[in-house]
């Protein structure tokens, strides 16, 4: 969330300022290809790319300028050709580099003996692994370890209510929830979403440089 990490870094940055200390930020996304160009990630859940589809950062920071009328489809046109020119002259550089000499290929690369890196295990690996530990070696996460603020929310419901009309409601994971039907009674009824109170938070100046599309692949 482009906003969201602005208004948390701008904070950060006036409390080392204030004198406060230093500020670690925990910025959370997601890779959405493999490692490389030969890699089709099929081990990663189709599920999770699904998740973090809709919750691509610069498509919504681009509906967000969108519907505030910060730019329109001109500015975005210059914008998509600026990234393709210095992208363009950056491949080029890169291309025309001379190879540098052969015998610095190994410079650094491998340790001369100066020290030995060694695993230190506290406890031996069949305690901790099935079948001797009843937990399941495998982490599992809720929400596929992402965090969204407000205006992440609101702006993946719009995505998901654009996309998918007519459909059943999301749950706050991107993932649809369980149709209830409500009893005679009215206990299985869904309780009515909580009316949302404004709060009063400074926006930044409309920044049209967003990260360019080929630079996250």
């Amino acid at each position: 969330d482009v906003l969201a990490v602005w208004r948390t870094t701008k904070q950060a940055v006036e409390r080392c300022r204030a004198g406060e200390g230093p500020v670690i930020i925990e910025a959370k996304t997601m890779r959405m290809r493999g490692h490389a160009q030969h890699d089709p990630a099929e081990y990663v859940p189709k599920e999770m790319f699904q998740y973090w589809k809709q919750r691509d950062p610069i498509e919504l920071y681009e509906k967000y300028l969108t519907q505030n009328k910060l730019w329109d489809a001109k500015a975005k046109k210059a914008l998509d050709a600026r990234i393709e020119r210095e992208l363009q002259a950056d491949l080029e550089k890169a291309e025309q580099a001379p190879f540098p000499p052969a015998e610095l290929a190994a410079q650094g690369a491998y340790c001369d003996g100066c020290h030995t890196i060694e695993a230190e295990w506290k406890r031996p690996k069949e305690e901790v692994t099935p079948p001797k530990s009843n937990v399941e070696a495998a982490w599992k996460v809720q929400g596929f370890g992402g965090f969204e603020s407000p205006d992440t929310k609101a702006a993946v419901k719009e995505t998901l209510a654009a996309e998918t009309p007519g459909r059943q409601a999301k749950s706050g994971n991107g993932i649809p929830s369980p149709s209830r039907k409500p009893s005679a009674n009215g206990k299985g009824a869904p309780k009515p979403a909580p009316k949302q109170t404004s709060k009063q938070v400074s926006k930044p100046k409309p920044v049209l440089a967003v990260a360019a599309r080929k630079g996250r692949r």
